[in-house]
């Protein structure tokens, strides 16, 4: 995290309530190799293949790169962004399937939390073939929002393993875990700020003052000597105050986030019948209001029937109030 974040920055817009912004993953860079470092028949294994294939597959992962992220008390959601066998270290990674994290067009919350994973996938017989098969997950919304995978009819055999990968996603080596909270508040107070900008999550806590910067290709250097940063492993976002200009994105967003809540990921301690029954109850409205213009557009051509459903639709007091 970029020091000085309790305070707005000179280039920065604070993000506000009813605002207007989108997040993005656009750079992971990894500096360690977990590929066979805690087997030793797993390590021996990975130098025979070394020298068979002339390349050293032990600076290599299995990389999976997920994002999640929490605006108030509505639960998790989890977009993935990376699948990748045999991706070597030390070189900086953003070419994902998508970088949009999340967007928002009317942000009512107090804060979004975004959480970080990045992980070596251990080379389980269950996970080959779906690692092998990944870039089948590009612009597929099952894969890259697992939560939505059961509930598509024609999801693919990846993205299901991948949703059964994701869930279990501890059990395998950590690279990066880490939790970022931006808040709406006044400066100085300790909070992180939620404001327009880039945020560098770190693999480790560095000094405040640690002499990084980061240059216009989004890699982080060292002040001084210019040279590129690789002491631990990072990922970096960027917050824009505009939304994400994808037509279907909000959509998929809500619709991955109602499936969360209704999976129990939810922190407001409603049930999640609730979440469901206010969605509807949304829906149902504009649904009503939807068939009073189309009623009223007809004028004289109505029939009796449909004269007395408008009368009816009119009287709803549920929706009178937005007529």
């Amino acid at each position: 995290m970029a020091p000085g974040a309790t305070r707005y920055q000179p280039a920065s817009t604070a993000i506000q309530k009813s605002g207007m912004f989108c997040i993005d993953m656009r750079r992971v860079f990894v500096n360690i190799s977990m590929d066979g470092k805690n087997d030793r028949i797993e390590h021996l294994k990975n130098m025979v293949t070394s020298i068979i294939q002339g390349k050293d597959v032990r600076n290599t992962n299995d990389l999976l790169i997920v994002s999640g992220f929490q605006s108030g008390m509505s639960p998790i959601v989890q977009r993935v962004h990376y699948l990748m066998k045999d991706k070597p270290i030390n070189e900086m990674l953003s070419d994902f399937y998508k970088t949009l994290v999340c967007s928002f067009t009317d942000f009512q919350d107090n804060h979004v939390t975004l959480h970080v994973q990045v992980y070596d996938i251990d080379d389980h017989e269950d996970v080959k073939e779906f690692v092998k098969s990944a870039s089948s997950l590009a612009g597929n919304v099952a894969g890259t929002f697992p939560v939505i995978t059961p509930y598509v009819a024609m999801g693919s055999a990846v993205a299901t393993g991948l949703a059964g990968l994701i869930s279990s996603i501890e059990e395998h080596d950590k690279i990066i875990d880490q939790n970022l909270r931006l808040t709406i508040t006044r400066e100085k107070t300790g909070y992180n700020l939620l404001q327009t900008g880039h945020w560098v999550c770190f693999e480790k806590e560095l000094p405040e003052d640690g002499g990084l910067v980061l240059d216009p290709h989004m890699a982080i250097l060292h002040k001084d000597s210019k040279e590129p940063f690789v002491d631990c492993s990072y990922a970096i976002y960027t917050i824009r105050g505009e939304d994400a200009a994808e037509p279907d994105w909000e959509i998929d967003q809500k619709v991955a986030k109602l499936l969360s809540e209704l999976e129990g990921k939810g922190n407001s301690g409603r049930a999640p019948v609730d979440f469901l029954r206010e969605t509807m109850e949304g829906y149902t409205a504009f649904k009503k209001l939807k068939r009073v213009q189309q009623l009223e557009r007809k004028g004289g051509a109505r029939t009796p029937e449909e004269d007395a459903l408008l009368a009816r639709l009119r009287a709803d007091d549920r929706i009178a109030q937005f007529l």
